[in-house]
């Protein structure tokens, strides 16, 4: 069993032991920096969009949960460990997560430490065939894909996601500001017939076929607003 189903169990364990009270409901908006920046300075910032809701488990703990929407241009490769120098994929992403949230009040502010589980739907999903072609020829040769690649799997993953807040609550309103890394990751193949032209040498109909996983990892940094009911 992997380190995310573990987390998720634990959660749900722990909500069955410790009486649920008071629920929340909030969202918020974020800045998206995906890992492929830092990495390899390719990719691009986005923006994404945030609803969820919190079950307190006490004073100091809870466990929230939502989803989350973003229009990914970063998604990196995977190829047996490791991870690849451009990003390949554009999509469309869907995560959703269960977590454990512990929260230090200070006076009206907090600081809050969460971390947990989280899944993931690429609602839509496009190879950067340019980018692929770059990618996987040796040097000296030039890849040209004749038709689109195709992509098989890499529509639902896995992962685990980590971060902390600092916040101000007035009455049953809070607002804060959260940094979170996520790391999910989903399995898929790409397909391809491609023509391979090196030196004064051109051969047509080569046929491309690789497994990966394609990862959705980076930092989220947002402004949240949360009311209890």
């Amino acid at each position: 069993m992997n380190v995310q189903r573990v987390a998720a169990a634990v959660i749900i364990m722990l909500a069955g032991i410790v009486p649920l009270s008071a629920q929340s409901v909030g969202g918020g908006v974020s800045i998206w920096v995906p890992e492929s920046i830092p990495l390899v300075q390719e990719g691009s910032v986005g923006v994404e969009t945030a609803l969820g809701s919190s079950l307190s488990l006490g004073d100091n703990l809870s466990l929230p949960f939502g989803v989350v929407y973003n229009k990914v241009y970063g998604l990196m490769p995977e190829i047996d460990g490791v991870v690849g120098s451009s990003p390949w994929f554009l999509a469309d992403t869907f995560t959703a997560h269960l977590m454990m949230k512990a929260r230090l009040p200070v006076g009206p502010l907090y600081l809050e430490l969460f971390g947990g589980a989280g899944g993931l739907w690429n609602a839509m999903l496009v190879p950067l065939t340019k980018t692929i072609e770059r990618e996987i020829a040796p040097d000296g040769h030039l890849y040209s894909f004749q038709e689109p690649l195709e992509v098989t799997g890499g529509r639902f993953g896995w992962g685990w996601q980590a971060g902390s807040a600092v916040g101000v609550t007035v009455d049953r309103f809070s607002v804060g500001l959260s940094v979170t890394y996520r790391l999910l990751k989903t399995d898929a193949k790409l397909f391809g017939v491609y023509t391979d032209v090196v030196g004064g040498t051109v051969e047509v109909d080569r046929a491309y076929a690789q497994d990966l996983q394609i990862r959705f990892g980076g930092f989220s940094i947002g402004i949240n607003g949360s009311y209890e009911l």
